[in-house]
């Protein structure tokens, strides 16, 4: 959960969940090695998730919490190296509710952003609307 204070002087938190006001972003340079990771590393896991013992060793090669809990469903492995993954390489992109500018973080896990301004008028839509969602109505 975070805070930001916009130029316009409305503070955005990040409390809500999900939030159509925030997102991430891969650059489209990250997004072959993105891909690449999770394939082979879905892969090994695939090769291991049979044998008790090899798993565990997946386990502790990925995830630094030691112990990583040994009764993890394969779709709880999945989901959180791909969390990972998408951690490293993404980047947090906020929309302000008030003024509607975008800020995108520059580096990961870093708190240095640029903000982008709305050519036109854009409120009552938010830029980081759920596609899903869109496609449902």
């Amino acid at each position: 959960m975070g805070r930001m204070k916009c130029k316009c002087g409305e503070v955005m938190v990040d409390t809500l969940v999900p939030n159509p006001f925030t997102g991430s972003v891969i650059a489209d340079v990250d997004s072959d090695e993105f891909q690449e990771t999770i394939a082979d590393e879905l892969a090994a896991l695939m090769k291991v998730a049979s044998n008790a013992e090899l798993r565990t060793a997946w386990m502790n090669k990925h995830f630094e919490i030691p112990p990583y809990p040994a009764d993890a469903s394969n779709q709880e492995l999945i989901f959180d190296l791909i969390s990972q993954v998408q951690n490293r390489l993404s980047r947090c992109l906020w929309q302000c509710e008030s003024c509607g500018r975008l800020w995108l973080q520059d580096k990961p896990y870093e708190n240095n952003w640029r903000s982008f301004d709305p050519d036109d008028e854009w409120k009552g839509t938010s830029s980081l609307e759920s596609l899903l969602i869109k496609a449902e109505t």
